[in-house]
Order: structure tokens, then sequence, then C-alpha cells
């Protein structure tokens, strides 16, 4: 009987970062959660809206995500009983 040797080589498939869950939410707290679906998340920077970046692996492509900070947004005003438009002052008439 022939002695045989067999090499095996590996390739690991590439895989593109993809942004989790995370990515566009509207947040003032850091995420520390559901930072990326793929990929290693990295450093986070920012103070109220966040960014960081999710690493490819294997040659995969990078993908950068980030929270919008929510801030106060402004209910809409009506005003009733008026003869002034928005834009009018009463300066202009004196």
């Amino acid at each position: 009987m022939a002695d045989c040797m067999v090499a095996a080589h590996f390739v690991s498939k590439r895989v593109d970062a993809v942004c989790g869950s995370s990515n566009g939410s509207h947040t003032d707290t850091r995420p520390t959660a559901n930072l990326c679906y793929s990929g290693q998340p990295g450093a986070m920077s920012g103070n109220g809206s966040w960014q960081w970046t999710c690493a490819g692996e294997y040659g995969g492509s990078n993908a950068s995500c980030s929270t919008d900070a929510t801030g106060c947004m402004p209910s809409p005003i009506r005003v009733v009983g008026t003869r002034y438009a928005a834009s009018e002052s009463r300066e202009s008439e004196m």
C-alpha cells in the first residue's frame, strides 16, 4: 500500500458588513446592541447622534452606521381667531 498525502486549503468567504437595527434609530443614549447585522462593530463616536462602522470580514466591504438624536420636535401651532398671517407682524401696522 502506498503512502498518500493530502493537503487541504480552506478559504473563508468574503462577508460584507451590514448595519444592525440600531442604525437610523432616534435616541439620545448610546446604542449598545444591534449595531451590526453582519461584520464587527468598531469604535463609536458622537454625542446624541452616534456614528460607528461595521467592518467587513475576509476582505468584505465596511458599512457606516449612525443614529439620529431625538432632540425636541416642535408640535404644529394652530392659531384661531386672529387676522394676522404667520409671516406678518403687528409692527407693520404701526
